[in-house]
């Protein structure tokens, strides 16, 4: 029996009668509410102590090969990873607005392994969609042009009932998106500009990452006990005083990040999933759930040579698994050099507009996952069944049918909920209009364009979703990777 054989054979379902085209707003069937309660899985204080590893930039014509790896963590110690080229995560690929696209995935691992293009409006067939793999030697040819505006996407695995696992060993990294309207600004740049990868990672006491979710994990979240950043805890960046911008995503399969600089240095928050806002947005801390990224000015000008500041993660609350605990993530080393003179603009690039009245279809989506009961075809590895509209994912069935370059409104109704739930579409763009519930407000990084939006327990999201032009099939799913691992997670057909 495989290990996916084996998961699913711990899974309480009773099946429904499968359901295509439009879905009504229906209870949840998963059992959420008698779930296994597991004890929050605690972050440790790490030692600062290495070099952070800057992800090394890349065109947008490569080979990217997905292989077994054996990376160092945590000091002293080698894990197995996966890897694209030998770095725990893959190469950031540098693009710009119109240019072309052309990567070949090579799969030399001994499971099967795709790539989805998180945030990037690309055709159906090039998407990632799970029924589109690249069996163990073999490859995908994946060609698009990129017809954005500025933006920081990322990519990773999205092999359905693995993608937990394949992107916590590894397979993911990022992309940015380049336009004119961005370089005009004068953003920092070179050095001045990090991509961020914050995951955290199960270690055991051998520094090996490991990811065996149990069923409470399932429900809960896969959380790990460590912090990385770029795939390494405990890491240092060594920096002239000065501007920096921090380029983040939140690469956890479940953990939900609240960051902020330590000794009273704002954020300035001037980008979000889509791109940047149209004003910088000063903040202390900013709640990050997986698959969202967010783009950030610190100023570092005013330590000492020598000095430091740490990027951190603190408490919060609204989880009962979540939140208990902060620890610092990443060092700033101040070093002699001052950096280049800059000042914030006042301004930054008006957002896309997308109105109420555009909406020609409105539906709701109940996530709460509260009930007792069957669902139908949970194709995942879990042991809950979680749904959308009580409906389980099955791969080869159309669930909801939108029309190209329309716009509908849609409400995520996790008001009777208790897991979190970050929601992503594939093949659309979001702008969230109202938070109801819960947190009860939007956070300042939420008024850009979204494709990742989080849904604390007892909170109700309401969205616009703008459909690109490709057709095609695409996903609905939760962002909270073991939950779509396990069926929460629709076929979106757009024609």
């Amino acid at each position: 029996m495989n290990r996916r054989d084996a998961l699913r054979s711990i899974t309480l379902t009773a099946g429904v009668a499968g359901m295509g085209g439009l879905l009504p707003a229906l209870s949840s069937c998963a059992h959420e509410s008698h779930a296994p309660q597991s004890a929050p899985v605690l972050l440790l204080e790490p030692s600062f102590d290495r070099a952070l590893p800057i992800l090394p930039n890349a065109p947008p014509i490569l080979t990217l090969a997905a292989a077994s790896a054996t990376t160092s963590i945590r000091k002293g110690a080698l894990s197995p990873s996966m890897s694209y080229g030998g770095n725990i995560y893959g190469p950031t690929i540098d693009v710009a607005m119109n240019d072309a696209v052309a990567i070949r995935l090579v799969n030399n691992l001994t499971v099967d392994t795709n790539i989805h293009w998180h945030g990037l409006a690309v055709p159906a067939d090039m998407d990632g969609h799970p029924s589109r793999v690249a069996a163990p030697g073999s490859s995908i040819p994946y060609s698009f042009t990129v017809h954005q505006r500025a933006c920081h996407a990322w990519y990773h695995s999205h092999v359905h009932g693995d993608t937990g696992r394949q992107v916590t060993m590894g397979l993911a990294g990022s992309v940015l998106v380049r336009d004119a309207a961005e370089a005009a600004l004068g953003l920092p740049s070179g050095a001045d500009e990090v991509v961020l990868m914050i995951q955290d990672k199960r270690l055991d006491m051998a520094g090996h990452q490991t990811y065996t979710p149990s069923a409470s994990d399932i429900m809960n979240g896969h959380l790990g006990n460590h912090c990385t950043v770029n795939g390494m805890v405990g890491p240092v960046l060594a920096t002239s005083r000065g501007w920096k911008r921090l380029r983040i995503v939140n690469a956890s399969t479940a953990r939900v990040f609240n960051l902020g600089m330590s000794d009273g240095i704002p954020m300035v928050v001037i980008g979000s999933d889509g791109g940047l806002l149209d004003a910088p947005q000063a903040t202390r801390d900013v709640l990050l759930s997986p698959g969202e990224r967010l783009d950030v000015l610190i100023d570092l000008s005013s330590l000492p040579a020598g000095g430091n500041a740490f990027l951190e993660t603190r408490p919060f609350g609204g989880s009962a698994t979540q939140g208990t605990n902060g620890v610092r993530v990443l060092r700033f080393d101040a070093t002699a050099e001052l950096g280049p003179s800059f000042t914030v603009p006042a301004a930054l690039v008006p957002q896309p507009l997308i109105g109420e009245e555009q909406a020609v279809r409105v539906r709701t989506f109940d996530i709460a996952n509260i009930h007792d009961g069957g669902h139908d075809g949970h194709a995942g590895h879990g042991s809950t069944g979680h749904t959308i509209n009580g409906i389980g994912y099955r791969m080869e069935r159309s669930d909801i049918m939108v029309e190209a370059n329309s716009v509908e409104r849609w409400t995520f109704d996790n008001s009777k909920g208790t897991e979190v739930h970050p929601m992503h579409v594939h093949g659309a763009f979001m702008r969230i209009l109202r938070r109801t519930g819960g947190r009860g407000t939007l956070a300042v990084h939420e008024g850009g364009i979204k494709d990742t939006v989080l849904c604390m327990p007892g909170e109700r999201v309401e969205v616009l979703v703008a459909i690109e032009r490709h057709r095609g099939m695409y996903l609905l799913h939760c962002h909270q990777i073991e939950h779509s691992d396990d069926g929460m997670m629709l076929n979106m057909e757009v024609r």
